[in-house]
Order: structure tokens, then C-alpha cells, then sequence
């Protein structure tokens, strides 16, 4: 947990690598499925911070598959498929987020705002 802790700080300093650094030596070491879920999510996050989607999305989806019971590995698979610009499927599970904590107001209003933009893409095209 040092390593998470020290990862969190240096996403918190904006040194993405560092932090990719700091989980992946944090992730060799860990043991529980709840903290190796964590460091994937967060090193998909130094990802997302730093626009590498498709890096983003790997972890994402071994975040979903490791944790198909935590809103946050289908918030991250979600933030992951719309910066690809997949949206439909991030639209998905941005869902699957929600219905899993309908309650977490923190992650739900990206899968709102994307709704939202998906509506207006399609209602253009027709």
C-alpha cells in the first residue's frame, strides 16, 4: 500500500510516469484481488491523464475482468472507450457503472454528459 499511496502522490504532482512506475512495482507485490484492482484502475488513470487511450483501455478492460463487481472498473473501461471515441460502448458501461452504485455521484455525471453527447451526435446524423 506504500506503493499506492506513493503513485496517488505522484499522479497528485502530475508525474504520470512516475505513478505508472510506482503501481506497476506496487502490483508485482500485492496480493489481494481488491488492492491489484485498485493499482490497475489508477494506472489506467495515469493513462487517461495523459490522453494514451489504448493503454487506458488495456488496463481498463483487466480492471472489469479482475472486478466485475466495482462501478469504478466500468467507470474506467467507460472513460477509456470514449477517449478512443468509442462511445456507444463506453455509453455501456458508464451503465454498468451506475447500475452496480447508482448512488456515486462522482462517476455518474461523465456517463450523463456523455448521454448527452451521444443523443446530439445521432439526433445530427438523422
Amino acid at each position: 500500500e506504500k506503493l499506492l499511496r506513493a503513485g496517488n502522490k505522484a499522479i497528485a504532482e502530475q508525474q504520470y510516469e512516475s505513478a505508472l512506475d510506482l503501481y506497476a512495482a506496487g502490483l508485482a507485490l500485492a496480493r489481494g484481488v481488491d488492492l491489484k484492482a485498485t493499482l490497475i484502475s489508477n494506472r489506467c488513470s495515469a493513462y487517461a491523464y495523459q490522453e494514451r487511450w489504448a493503454e487506458a483501455l488495456q488496463l481498463a478492460n483487466e480492471c472489469v475482468e479482475l472486478r466485475p463487481d466495482w462501478p469504478r472498473s466500468f467507470f474506467c473501461q467507460g472513460s477509456a472507450l470514449e477517449g478512443v471515441g468509442r462511445l456507444r460502448e463506453a455509453l455501456t458501461a458508464y451503465e454498468k457503472a451506475y447500475a452496480l452504485d447508482p448512488a456515486d455521484e462522482v462517476r455518474v455525471p461523465p456517463g450523463r454528459r456523455l448521454l448527452a453527447v451521444a443523443l446530439v451526435a445521432h439526433a445530427t446524423r438523422n
